[in-house]
């Protein structure tokens, strides 16, 4: 996290956008690299290092809510950066409790046991609960135009990388496997789409363990979207929760766009 902002704290602090520093020194670029290389991520903000690293408790006795929470750097110092970023983590704890309802339901899935159809109803329960709570609630060497080429790292070597997105959260798109959503997701043989190339750009910046938690629910033999439909029969009020989280989900996203 601090490597990250002294990085991009040289790149980016100018007097206006033909100031750009497009080639960052050895002294900051090769510990930067390294520290990105141990932690798998890219040398350069993203999601994790402005957000999910960046935070502490002002109190550990008292909950993790938007008093509490505070980040352990800003560029600016400025309580409205702060906010910025509190605003997402506040996302984050929102979805906490679906995401280890997800997890519930997977387990409930692949154990097929008379217990399943009520574990998985009462799982959708808690996450359409956590998609209607985050209802309540930077920039990369690729932004604007302003540096076509990238950035040359001396020591290293020349990156093209995002910058920081709300996009390289790991927590909508464990919802959208759990709901069976696909984003342009090309079928075997045919080109990406454009949001689909843009989606799997934003995970290559996430944590590595987010990524591969993505992998295995994606990968999991039996999937919720496919029992709910099985179910729909028999657990129609099943259906109708499961459809609820879709535009609870919906909605959260036309309001963040």
């Amino acid at each position: 996290v601090v490597v990250t902002f002294i990085g991009q704290a040289y790149i980016w602090t100018n007097k206006d956008d033909t100031d750009v520093k497009t080639t960052v020194p050895k002294c900051i670029a090769v510990p930067w690299n390294k520290v990105a290389e141990t932690v798998k991520l890219p040398p350069v903000q993203t999601y994790a290092t402005a957000c999910l690293y960046n935070w502490y408790l002002a109190d550990p006795t008292k909950p993790t809510d938007e008093e509490n929470l505070k980040s352990l750097i800003t560029y600016t110092g400025l309580p409205d950066e702060e906010w910025f970023y509190i605003i997402s983590l506040l996302v984050e704890v929102a979805a906490a409790p679906g995401i280890r309802a997800v997890v519930e339901a997977y387990n409930a899935l692949a154990s097929n046991s008379d217990a399943t159809e009520d574990t998985l109803f009462q799982c959708v329960k808690e996450i359409l609960e956590s998609a209607k709570n985050m209802s309540r609630f930077q920039r990369g060497s690729t932004d604007e135009g302003l540096t076509p080429n990238g950035i040359t790292y001396e020591g290293v070597e020349v990156k093209k990388l995002s910058g920081a997105s709300a996009g390289q959260s790991s927590t909508l798109p464990v919802f959208d496997i759990f709901l069976g959503i696909k984003h342009d997701e090309p079928e075997q043989g045919e080109k990406p789409g454009r949001v689909f190339e843009y989606l799997d750009d934003m995970r290559k910046h996430m944590p590595e363990e987010h990524q591969r938690f993505l992998k295995a629910l994606k990968e999991q033999p039996k999937q919720p979207r496919e029992y709910v439909k099985e179910k729909m029969k028999t657990k129609p009020e099943m259906a109708e929760l499961f459809n609820s989280i879709v535009s609870e989900i919906s909605k959260f996203r036309g309001k963040h766009i």
